[in-house]
């Protein structure tokens, strides 16, 4: 802030921060009440003074009254040097308003940068995502394909499809797609298509042992 002070007072073409511009006006406006309070007093006085300086003649009311005009004079000089001042005070503000909005919108497009490249790199993010959903789902179906034509009728295509279709929709009920797919109920947005999947191959695996006459203690 200090650094922005000093190259503006080095440097016009810098516009001031706006709230010194908003300062400056404050100062000027208060300026600016005190010499209109002034006036009105002047006035008084003269109104006061007028009729006996001029028409009476009155040496004292006279004096008075030079004193007035005097300082009336330099009063509305003044005055109009102040309107002057103001005029300047709020071209400044303007132009400080506009710079600081500027850089403002300055700092907002670094940050769209940033946010654009977040977003770039998370739509890689989902495509490389799918390609192994994808693979991984197909992989599922095959070996689950295998599994059968090896005599296993379990698990069935049926359970693999529904099961395991409603695991895909638990994890995508967690994006901000939700709204595209059916919603489930809480309990089976969490379900793990891992943790299926091995209850599935235990019970495979003891059919497996009963074919082979493997024993639990051979196995181990």
């Amino acid at each position: 802030m200090n650094n922005r002070a000093n190259r503006q007072t080095t440097d016009p073409m810098i516009p001031p921060s706006v709230s010194a511009a908003e300062a400056a006006i404050s100062n000027l406006e208060a300026k600016r009440s005190v010499l209109i309070e002034r006036g009105s007093e002047l006035a008084t006085i003269r109104a006061s003074v007028a009729y006996k300086a001029l028409n009476d003649d009155d040496p004292t009311a006279r004096e008075t009254l030079s004193r007035v005009n005097k300082e009336t004079a330099e009063h509305g000089s003044e005055l109009a040097s102040i309107d002057a001042a103001l005029v300047t005070a709020k071209h400044r503000l303007e132009a400080a308003q506009r710079h600081e909005a500027k850089q403002a919108d300055r700092e907002q497009a670094k940050a769209l940068r940033d946010a654009v490249r977040q977003f770039v790199q998370h739509a890689a993010g989902v495509d490389s995502a799918l390609e192994v959903l994808i693979s991984s789902c197909n992989g599922l179906q095959e070996s689950l394909t295998a599994m059968h034509r090896c005599g296993s009728t379990f698990p069935s295509d049926a359970q693999l499809q529904s099961l395991g279709g409603r695991v895909l929709l638990g994890a995508l009920s967690k994006t901000s797609f939700r709204r595209n797919f059916e919603t489930l109920p809480p309990l089976e947005r969490d379900r793990s298509m891992a943790r299926i999947v091995q209850q599935w191959s235990d019970t495979v695996e003891r059919s497996i042992k009963q074919r082979l006459g493997e024993t639990e203690t051979e196995a181990a």
